[in-house]
């Protein structure tokens, strides 16, 4: 079902939580800025029991549509934290539908134009399991963010716990996870990262 709600001046980002939030959870916002003067916000959310990737998106003409499943992702598992590489070509999220382990997942898109069709599509698609960035323990939150993924995990080798890890992306395939580190990571639980570049810092 879609409900359509006028995107005013100041009242956009009340109607967008207003359609979202329900006393069900809702885990790991992402906005997405998409081809065709789409903007999508993405979440994930257990309205039917497991954790579904959920969306709405907006065009420029000032409409909010959906919340709506991402069925391209759907299994009968949980699916969260979806993230788009740079290039719009490949879609990764977390997922326990093995082993009811969370893996890193990833489903190549048609084509950067072809990301509306895509994402609105009625049937699941069989995603592809990242050997490089998932282990044999948890492994949950992928963020990119142009090159770099991040992510959380309770590998062994961190510094307890869930940790931050990061992975380059480098002639098409993604390095070996680095654990950030005591700077970042501690005996506790470090979650749901994100990523952003600097270009300049100054300090006045």
């Amino acid at each position: 079902m879609h409900t359509t709600i006028p995107r005013e001046p100041g009242i956009y980002e009340t109607s967008l939580l207003h359609l979202v939030n329900t006393y069900d959870d809702q885990l790991g916002p992402l906005f997405f800025i998409g081809p065709k003067e789409y903007f999508y916000f993405f979440y994930a959310g257990n309205r039917d029991g497991d954790f579904d990737i959920w969306y709405t998106y907006s065009h420029l003409d000032g409409e909010i549509n959906g919340p709506d499943t991402l069925m391209v992702a759907q299994s009968m598992k949980d699916d969260l934290y979806p993230s788009f590489t740079e290039d719009q070509t490949n879609l990764f999220f977390c997922s326990n539908r093995e082993d009811d382990l969370f893996n890193i997942y990833s489903i190549q898109l048609p084509d950067a134009g072809g990301l509306d069709g895509f994402i609105m599509g009625s049937e699941p698609i069989e995603p592809v399991l990242n050997t490089v960035l998932s282990s044999d323990y948890n492994d949950k939150c992928p963020y990119i963010y142009n090159d770099v993924m991040v992510f959380t995990s309770d590998r062994e080798g961190g510094q307890g716990g869930f940790d931050l890890y990061y992975s380059i992306l480098e002639d098409g395939e993604w390095t070996a996870p680095v654990n950030f580190g005591p700077e970042i990571n501690t005996e506790y639980d470090e979650y749901r990262p994100s990523s952003f570049l600097l270009n300049t810092i100054s300090v006045t």
